[in-house]
């Protein structure tokens, strides 16, 4: 099957990890014999992580600065000659760009509305040289979007391709929810609008399949679920720690949490006595100053910034307990990474987490601070032999259910699917109902 698969490229927290996992699945994809164009339209792929393929040659139609100057003056930069385009598109532009448009909740949003309009946003610059290479290049049988903010696109890439636009949803609505306030309203809004566009939608998780149906009104019969992967062979297992140490990792905005890191931490150490450590990892806020600790916690730690550092970390603890904000994450990946390092996973009974503890012997669910204490418990007060067994558990469930072959099988099956509905999904989208004025009876 020929696949176009276009991404924004590998920049800030939004796009950086989902890059990275693109990347190893289009190795996969190629691994079985489908031919996959890997195509950013903002930033050019990075020599990626040891998982990943190597960067493709390939031209970079949109780039971040062109797309950037057209949107905040596009009388002005729309009217610039070509030739001038690949000149300016220099890193350090394109770093300028992405920390403008990520420095702030209103610039990013703005910047995703843009991105939405399907008839002038800024994200066109480019596109009619980018439909002609993928014609050259390769007449793909389906274009795949890596994420809908890229869905103002779709009508201009299937009128010039006559081919069927498969669209990836991920954490977007987490994002939307990040962003908060009457900006997240207005970009629902849009996306919502922008949903017909697609001929369907592949999601990371069941759950998330149902909920983006209510969300964002996408039909049932358009949507298949495909679990996240990744290449196990690139985690080092880790033996079980000379000494008990539990790790509570937080998803979000830890207000947001149904339990508090405080009340967790309590309760642990109720249940295990204070003398074991308990370590907190919040992830930074995207839009807070680097200088500042995570989250506003003195007491927690920020992820390390190099992938060894955060398999060393997430391997160390005897088990790892992740908090998610309300509501769930589409699917937290960060917990197969765990999973990954052989270190056993605790995890809210909410959302996807359901479908991972169904499909891994090494994680239990808690509904509340005892519950999870109890499972935190189990897991150290475990034998020495028991605990080498879990690890062992908790790697394999990963190796046979959410390895990065099964999900590149998984998107193939997915996007077949959809090609073989041509262009159109298993329901027909809701029709427009207009107002008909009703004659006035005499």
């Amino acid at each position: 099957m020929r696949i176009a698969y276009i991404i924004p490229g590998p920049a800030g927290p939004f796009f950086e990890k989902n890059s990275q996992r693109e990347q190893a699945l289009v190795a996969e994809l190629r691994w079985n014999g489908h031919d996959v164009l890997f195509v950013p339209l903002l930033f050019p792929l990075k020599s990626g992580p040891r998982n990943a393929t190597p960067a493709d040659e390939v031209p970079l139609f949109g780039g971040a600065v062109r797309v950037y100057l057209n949107h905040i003056a596009p009388a002005l930069f729309s009217r610039m000659p070509g030739w001038l385009w690949p000149v300016l598109d220099t890193p350090a532009l394109r770093s300028f760009a992405a920390r403008r448009v990520m420095g702030s909740r209103k610039r990013l949003s703005e910047f995703l509305k843009d991105a939405l309009d399907g008839r002038n946003g800024a994200l066109l610059a480019g596109m009619e040289e980018l439909c002609r290479w993928l014609r050259s290049e390769q007449n793909p049988d389906v274009v795949l979007l890596s994420t809908p903010f890229l869905l103002g696109l779709a009508s201009a890439l299937r009128s010039a391709l006559r081919t069927p636009i498969a669209c990836a949803l991920n954490s977007e609505l987490e994002d939307l929810a990040m962003l908060d306030g009457p900006e997240a309203i207005v970009l629902l809004t849009k996306l919502r609008s922008a949903v017909p566009e697609a001929d369907g939608f592949i999601t990371v998780s069941h759950f998330h399949s149902e909920r983006v149906q209510k969300r964002l009104g996408v039909p049932a019969g358009a949507t298949r679920h495909v679990h996240p992967g990744l290449q196990a062979s690139a985690f080092e297992a880790q033996p079980p720690p000379s000494a008990p140490c539990v790790g509570i990792v937080v998803r979000g905005d830890p207000a947001r949490c149904g339990i508090g890191v405080d009340a967790a931490k309590a309760a642990i150490q109720r249940r295990i006595g204070p003398a074991v450590p308990v370590r907190v990892v919040c992830e930074p806020n995207p839009f807070q100053p680097r200088r500042e600790a995570p989250r506003g916690r003195r007491d927690a730690e920020a992820p390390p910034r190099s992938e060894d550092a955060q398999q060393a970390l997430l391997g160390s603890f005897s088990a790892v307990v992740f908090l998610h904000p309300d509501p769930p994450p589409a699917f937290d990946s960060q917990v197969l990474e765990a999973l990954a390092c052989g270190t056993p996973a605790v995890l809210p009974d909410a959302g996807a987490n359901r479908e991972i503890a169904g499909l891994s012997d090494a994680t239990m669910l808690y509904d509340g601070a005892e519950s999870l204490a109890a499972a935190v418990a189990a897991f150290v007060a475990a034998s020495p032999s028991r605990q080498s067994e879990l690890r062992r558990l908790a790697r394999s469930g990963v190796e046979h259910c959410f390895s990065m072959p099964r999900m590149a099988q998984d998107t193939a099956e997915a996007l077949q699917a959809i090609v073989a509905r041509n262009t159109r999904p298993l329901e027909p989208w809701p029709a427009r109902q207009e107002t008909v004025p009703q004659a006035r009876s005499t």
